[in-house]
């Protein structure tokens, strides 16, 4: 679909009408030539019949690490496109192409200040304005910038957090980066405007743990990092490939690869967490995927896993493992306001597989909705309504106490409903 021979680094995002866009790195194995194309489908990602091009390079810089995001705002600039990309060549530095909606991208736009740059992540604000950040390896630190004209032009550096290293092999070959995560709150809810950062840094013990940060006035300023993975301190344990996603109810949830069940710090599982309320707090991690997967199981060589084989001290890691240098690079996150869903690298069968896993997004305890808290009535026929959450749990049970002298008994006076949840009741 694509005009070169070769595609790689997809990223994917669904825009309010229903669409779905693809941006895809493209390039010729033959030659220099390489570019961004974007492949969108009308029917939910049924079909893909027509790309729109982002950036055409026939030669001298090489285009990699491109992200998209698409503006929900529901605003003058709902539907824009923005790919912001890492442009590999005499001056490295991070750009960006925008794509009104409806329309073609514009050309190409410097976004960093500085060179020595990878790994940008663009979002778009509550108010439209596009961010984008990444990853300084002259600064030490995550980096983003702001434009509020829909990407034409773009203002100062920022520093979201300093980080103690930049990229990284650990153990069994894995390449990490401190890229990243990057997720706004568009809901027009208690955080509208929020945004969110996960990253991965160097902990006390020499390894990575997780950490987010939050800004609330646009990428201007950010928070002091918060720790994620729940693990004890000081465990020797690596928590790395981050993403971040906001619900349409302003739930967060992060997941990541996380090798807490291996007193090795080799295998590593996917793992998620979720704040309901802006990032102050989050719920206990939880494992996602039900068996671990071995970085040396990264590639089959005669159709067999090979054997984990001796670590030489001397020799980097993501040398003697080189298949497994790359592993995912980064994975998948979507919510909605019902669920969950994770896209990662899996290689429990002997190579790299991609697998997905739903999990329920549950929101709120079913709420009543009526009548109204602390209504007090003398009609004997009552109706009360409640939020239907059936879709997370089908053994949901209501329960109504009520007295006729105005103090609640726990005993004879006890309505409980089972399997109720689109039905009202009179007592």
């Amino acid at each position: 679909m694509t005009p070169y021979n070769r595609d790689s680094d997809p990223g994917i995002v669904a825009g309010s009408n229903g669409w779905f866009y693809s941006v895809i790195l493209s390039f010729d194995e033959f030659s220099e030539a390489n570019g961004l194309f974007v492949p969108f489908s009308l029917d939910s990602g049924e079909t893909w019949a027509a790309w729109l091009e982002g950036v055409d390079t026939p030669f001298g810089t090489f285009e990699d690490k491109e992200l998209m995001a698409i503006d929900l705002t529901g605003g003058s600039t709902d539907g824009n496109l923005y790919i912001a990309w890492t442009r590999f060549g005499d001056t490295t530095g991070i750009f960006l192409v925008a794509a009104p909606a409806g329309g073609g991208f514009n050309p190409p736009v410097p976004v960093s200040d500085r060179g020595s740059v990878q790994w940008p992540t663009p979002v778009v604000g509550t108010d439209g304005r596009v961010v984008v950040a990444w990853n300084s390896f002259l600064n030490d630190a995550i980096m983003c910038d702001v434009s509020t004209d829909a990407g034409a032009t773009w203002g100062t550096d920022h520093v979201v957090a300093n980080v103690a290293f930049g990229s990284a092999g650990i153990n069994g070959g894995i390449t990490v980066f401190a890229f990243p995560a990057l997720a706004s709150d568009v809901t027009g809810g208690p955080y509208d405007g929020r945004l969110y950062c996960a990253f991965s840094d160097i902990a006390a013990d020499g390894n990575l743990d997780l950490y987010m940060t939050i800004s609330n006035d646009g990428g201007a300023t950010w928070s002091p990092r918060q720790r994620l993975n729940d693990d004890p301190l000081g465990n020797n344990i690596d928590q790395f490939h981050p993403w971040t996603s906001v619900n349409a109810d302003g739930v967060v949830t992060v997941a990541w690869y996380d090798r807490r069940l291996d007193p090795f710090n080799l295998n590593f599982d996917l793992y998620v967490a979720h704040s309901f309320d802006g990032g102050q707090t989050w719920t206990p991690n939880q494992r996602v995927s039900d068996v671990s997967s071995s970085p040396f199981d990264a590639a089959l060589i005669n159709g067999r896993p090979q054997p984990i084989p001796p670590i030489d001290p001397d020799i980097p890691l993501e040398i003697q493992s080189p298949n497994a240098g790359l592993i995912g690079e980064y994975i998948g996150l979507a919510t909605s306001d019902r669920r969950a869903t994770m896209v990662f690298t899996d290689t429990r069968n002997g190579n790299q597989d991609v697998y997905a896993a739903n999990m329920p997004l549950r929101l709120f305890p079913p709420k009543l909705t009526s009548p109204a808290d602390g209504l007090i009535s003398n009609d004997p026929n009552v109706t009360f309504t409640w939020a239907d959450w059936s879709i997370y749990d089908q053994n949901l049970t209501y329960a109504l106490e009520y007295s006729a002298d105005g103090l609640i008994s726990n005993d004879p006076n006890v309505c409980d409903w089972r399997h109720a949840p689109r039905r009202s009741h009179g007592a």
